[in-house]
């Protein structure tokens, strides 16, 4: 029988006789109190959300699941019928299982689907990103692409997605976008205002987004390095067939010839170590490196050119910092490390811009974002004591 212990985000569980997938575990210890874990579950038959407490070592019913890639056909009332491309069945899948991204789904995309003993769906994931046209939006203005003011737009499914105001009918939406199209798209938005001679902080949204950024910032700066703080290599040539994936964001840049200086890492795959390895271009420090002294702030810094570009992936940062992010990993950066690291940067090199991302908000905490909102308070205030901003 599992325990507590075993348990982690994802996993399916039987309680109280009904299974039930982990949507958040935490281990919390208050005070002199018996440690515990707090946990939300979403309930399979109907997709209603339900908190509970185990206690630490306590017994548990880990149910296993098979899954499966299926190609969606079509909907039929509250569900959608998926067909498997072996046996040619059609399984009717309850929408809710699909989540936000039900509404954005296309007939003959591919999802994947878990199963309970090979027969019930139990949860369902939507392709990583889709393209979809433009049908209505008020006109766009162009000249606001400085704001951050959103408008409504419907796709061609009859979806309503938020969309920048200077974005007109007939546009491709890139939602949950992560390729070629969308790099290019903040590729240019971001040259136009260099062009401008605008200091570019960009906050949010999934790692990928840097790769745009630097494309563009590499054409102004030819010779910038990049200070990456991140817990994962994001190294991966590619991720799920994706080269545009937030695990494969750095070898991308990397690609590109710039030299990158990685701190914090503490999760990779042996292709992304091997590339650290033979690659002159990439210093990386290691989470374990940096504990016993701050030596490594300074080491890390003589490393970079002379202008820096500075990436900070949320989980970077241990999660009793940064808790809210998409793939958290125990044993990162302090506060007051990073900080001390920012200020030591702002003051010896010229950093040109920054980005803070992978932030993953959660109902009723605002911690993180709270955090890294001070985190880039702090670093603007680092750059403008040295004057330079």
């Amino acid at each position: 029988m599992a325990t507590t212990q075993d348990v982690s985000v994802g996993n399916f569980i039987r309680y109280n006789g009904e299974l039930v997938q982990i949507i958040e575990w935490q281990h919390r210890t208050p005070g002199n109190l018996r440690a515990f874990y707090q946990a939300k579950m979403r309930r399979v038959k109907d997709g209603k959300s339900a908190e509970n407490r185990f206690r630490s070592g306590e017994s548990v019913e880990l149910v296993r699941v098979e899954v499966k890639e299926l190609q969606y056909l079509y909907e039929e009332g509250d569900t959608f019928i998926c067909m498997d491309n072996e046996t040619y069945d059609q399984i009717p899948v309850q929408k809710f299982l699909f989540g936000e991204g039900a509404k954005f789904l296309k007939e003959g995309d591919t999802v994947l689907i878990s199963f309970e003993n090979g027969e019930t769906p139990v949860s369902a994931e939507p392709p990583q990103y889709c393209i979809m046209e433009i049908t209505y939006t008020e006109p766009g203005v162009k000249g606001d692409t400085a704001t951050n003011t959103l408008k409504p737009a419907t796709v061609e499914n009859g979806a309503i997605v938020m969309v920048p105001l200077f974005v007109g009918s007939g546009e491709m939406d890139f939602t949950n976008t992560v390729n070629e199209d969308a790099v290019n798209k903040i590729a240019a938005q971001t040259a136009e205002l260099l062009k401008l001679n605008k200091f570019v902080v960009s906050l949010g949204s999934e790692h990928t987004v840097t790769y745009g950024f630097m494309k563009a910032y590499a054409e102004k700066y030819p010779n910038i390095s990049v200070l990456q703080i991140d817990a994962h290599s994001d190294l991966r040539l590619a991720y799920n067939d994706n080269p545009y994936s937030h695990a494969s964001v750095m070898a991308r840049i990397h690609d590109m010839g710039l030299n990158l200086v990685q701190v914090g890492i503490r999760a990779q795959c042996k292709e992304e170590s091997d590339l650290i390895k033979s690659s002159s271009n990439i210093s990386t420090w290691y989470a374990h490196d940096l504990w016993d002294n701050d030596a490594w702030i300074d080491d890390c810094i003589d490393k970079l050119g002379d202008v820096v570009y500075v990436t900070i992936d949320a989980d970077g940062f241990d999660p009793s910092v940064a808790p809210a992010v998409g793939t958290a990993e125990p044993g990162g950066l302090t506060w007051i490390q990073g900080c001390k690291l920012l200020r030591r940067i702002a003051e010896r090199k010229q950093v040109v811009g920054f980005d803070i991302v992978e932030i993953a908000p959660r109902e009723n905490d605002i911690l993180t974002e709270f955090t890294m909102a001070k985190l880039c308070y702090k670093f603007l205030g680092y750059l403008n004591v040295n004057n330079r901003i």
